[in-house]
């Protein structure tokens, strides 16, 4: 997240363009938008696919010389009902959104940086989106404000877009969470490793892997089920168990 100076307006103009008309840009460049659920799942491969160039336009962009810091791609989408308008007093109002699928979207923004991902979806999105997108589920979590458990999804690439490698990644790490979920340690290892294999730098892999090693060394683990992951922050998650 960067706040480093004015966005030099035509520059944006240019980017927004290329970028298929991004609605709103945020002061720390983090834009939220009111897409269609199959245009804006699609449109966040591209951006991801970008952001090497991306890198190198943002001192233009920004109005400054260099960045002190290496610039990501962190992308989170919900679908659902939410409050859109003109909200505040008439003191000060601002035209912005709200609600549970505003928060949701935020959250999981923020919930790549514990997977190593960089765009995760709502189920709601994936299945508006239907086939438009390839993806696979990460995890159940429960993000703040909100008590129950809900899957959370990667989106991979375009349809039909997908690698050997992708393939195959996917598939040893559906492998690894059913194993997980249903406590099967030593299943969900191996599964992860061998996802590993696959993609040495994959981060879900290496998270739920770190988490089964946890789990595995726990004296008294809880009795039931995986549920899904509390996620306070990017540094503290909690494991949901149930029957």
């Amino acid at each position: 997240m960067l706040a480093l100076g004015p966005i030099r307006k035509p520059r944006f103009r240019r980017l927004s363009q290329s970028h298929g008309n991004l609605p709103r840009l945020h002061v720390c460049f983090c834009p939220l938008s009111e897409w269609g659920d199959r245009h804006l799942s699609k449109k966040s491969t591209k951006m991801i696919e970008r952001v090497a160039g991306l890198r190198k336009e943002l001192p233009e962009l920004l109005g400054v010389r260099t960045i002190p810091t290496e610039c990501e791609v962190r992308i989170g989408i919900a679908t659902g009902e939410a409050l859109v308008g003109s909200i505040g007093s008439d003191f000060m109002m601002s035209f912005t959104v709200i609600g549970d699928t505003v928060n949701l979207a935020s959250r999981l923004e923020s919930a790549n940086k514990i997977y190593g991902t960089r765009c995760l979806a709502s189920e709601a999105t994936i299945a508006a989106a239907d086939s438009a997108v390839e993806v696979r589920e990460i995890d159940r979590v429960v993000v703040v404000g909100q008590t129950q458990p809900q899957a959370v999804f990667e989106i991979m690439g375009q349809a039909g877009e997908l690698s050997a490698q992708q393939v195959l990644l996917r598939s040893h790490y559906f492998e690894g969470l059913t194993a997980y979920r249903a406590r099967r340690w030593d299943e969900a290892n191996n599964a992860f490793k061998m996802a590993l294999e696959t993609v040495p730098s994959d981060g879900p892999s290496l998270a739920l892997l770190n988490r089964v090693k946890s789990l595995r060394k726990t004296r008294r683990p809880p009795t039931g089920m995986v549920h899904g992951a509390s996620i306070k922050n990017s540094r503290r998650t909690k494991i949901r168990f149930g029957p």
